[in-house]
């Protein structure tokens, strides 16, 4: 914390005032002694209030005073303005494991997953403490992380590595842990690659379902897992089974300017939707938004279908937690594809549809607003994307390592794996293509002996 700032008037600089002053006359002097008038001094601080800017108090000396900052403040020549700690790295956060939040006179540390925040920073979380960290058998911590291991005969099963599956002996021959023993013929029993899988059973290699144009519905990205698959929706949408949907932040009505209480929206990405969506607004409406920003940059706004009355139907976007003008960034009307901005420090004409707003120096939210007038009425649906290090998911499999590159990420995989998850084997199945329209039937070629598979 930076240390407190001072800056005072002097006995010299109240002594030009008479008013600062009170002479009193001495009492009647008894031989030897002898009089002296001495100034009796007045305490400022009592006297007025307005003496020192705000966020320092006024601490009384003899014959002056003296204004100190706060703790978390600096004097910048006439006020007491916040430090931003972690602008200056004037905080004790791990650059490795949290990120700097400043606020108001202060700052705070927040965790990334793995680590707990502990007399103000970041310390790692032991998650084999509580359950066993989930881990069937054995449970490994490691920093920001854990393993689950397996006793002697078991292994790790590869669809959950917290369980531990039996090691399957068949035929004289140990099978991989991705496979079971078919014992349909009594007399040849013999390893068998489960679904999602490829290979002799004694060794057995992820089938890319990706390359399969089949695997997932228009729209989504296919993310290879081992033995399965994962459809992903843009951002802004969630997976409904065979479609995305979208994520809807619900807004909340405001009443009175008194007893608001903020519903905060913790979606990462999502939608603003105007009242009685897809149907026209009401008049003197006034609803509000509040985006939690907490493991968050800033926020990218696209006016995807936007309709108001220009400069009468406002949807403003403030830099704080309050409904207040003077936090205000944008005041945006109009329509899609020429909005118009009219607050007065940021006044145009003309602004993108889509646009990104940074997070705020102090404090972790933005407030969205919108109020309609007395006559006019319209539509509006406007997406928002919160602008996270995507490394914080841990998107990397396999043990690949994962780092933050122009608002996307890049993994490093590990010996053995590639792709932009580290998701693929280099061994593994190379070849999916469908034999029929409707994709019924799905050959797989597989490089270890180059034999080819048929999936039903």
């Amino acid at each position: 914390m930076a240390p407190a700032k001072v800056f005072s008037r002097t006995f010299a600089d109240i002594l030009s005032s008479a008013l600062s002053i009170i002479w009193l006359p001495c009492r009647p002097c008894v031989y030897p002694f002898k009089c002296f008038v001495f100034p009796l001094d007045i305490d400022e601080c009592q006297e007025s209030s307005s003496l020192c800017p705000p966020e320092s108090p006024c601490i009384n000396t003899p014959g002056g005073y003296t204004c100190q900052c706060l703790a978390g403040y600096v004097f910048n020549g006439s006020t007491c303005e916040d430090m931003d700690e972690c602008s200056f790295g004037k905080h004790r956060c791990n650059a490795q494991n949290s990120v700097c939040r400043n606020t108001k006179g202060s700052y705070h540390c927040v965790c990334a997953p793995g680590f707990t925040v502990e007399d103000g920073i970041c310390i790692d979380v032991n998650e084999c403490v509580e359950d066993n960290g989930g881990c069937l058998q054995l449970c490994s911590n490691n920093d920001g992380s854990y393993v689950c291991s397996c006793s002697p005969e078991f292994q790790v099963d590869p669809l959950d590595p917290h369980n531990c599956k039996e090691i399957v002996m068949c035929g004289g021959v140990q099978c991989d842990s991705r496979a079971d023993c078919d014992r349909s013929n009594a007399s040849a029993p013999h390893c068998l690659c489960r679904k999602g899988w490829a290979g002799n059973g004694i060794t057995c290699y992820d089938v890319n379902e990706c390359l399969d144009p089949c695997s997932c519905p228009e729209g989504t990205e296919c993310r290879d897992l081992d033995g399965g698959f994962d459809c992903l929706c843009p951002p802004g949408y969630r997976n409904a089974g065979n479609s995305c949907v979208e994520e809807l932040c619900s807004f909340t009505v405001i009443r009175s300017k008194q007893n608001i209480s903020p519903h905060y929206c913790n979606l990462k990405a999502g939608f603003f939707l105007s009242p009685n969506w897809p149907n026209l607004y009401e008049v003197e409406q006034h609803v509000a938004w509040w985006l939690d920003l907490s493991y968050a940059d800033g926020v990218q706004y696209s006016f995807v279908n936007f309709s108001t009355e220009s400069k009468q139907d406002f949807f403003d976007i403030i830099n704080s937690q309050a409904l207040s003008y003077d936090h205000l960034l944008y005041q945006i009307s109009g329509k899609t594809g020429s909005l118009q901005e009219t607050n007065v420090l940021t006044e145009s004409d003309h602004i993108d549809d889509t646009f990104t707003v940074r997070k705020p120096h102090v404090g972790d939210f933005i407030t969205n607003r919108f109020i309609s007038d007395r006559k006019s009425n319209g539509y509006f649906k406007v997406r928002f994307i919160k602008e996270t290090d995507p490394c914080m998911s841990s998107p990397c499999q396999h043990g690949g390592t994962c780092t933050r590159k122009s608002g996307d990420f890049k993994c490093t995989c590990t010996e053995g794996y590639i792709g932009k998850f580290c998701e693929n084997e280099v061994t593994q199945v190379l070849n999916l293509w469908c034999s029929e329209a409707r994709c019924r039937d799905v050959h797989v070629t597989w490089n270890l002996n180059h034999a080819s598979d048929l999936l039903r």
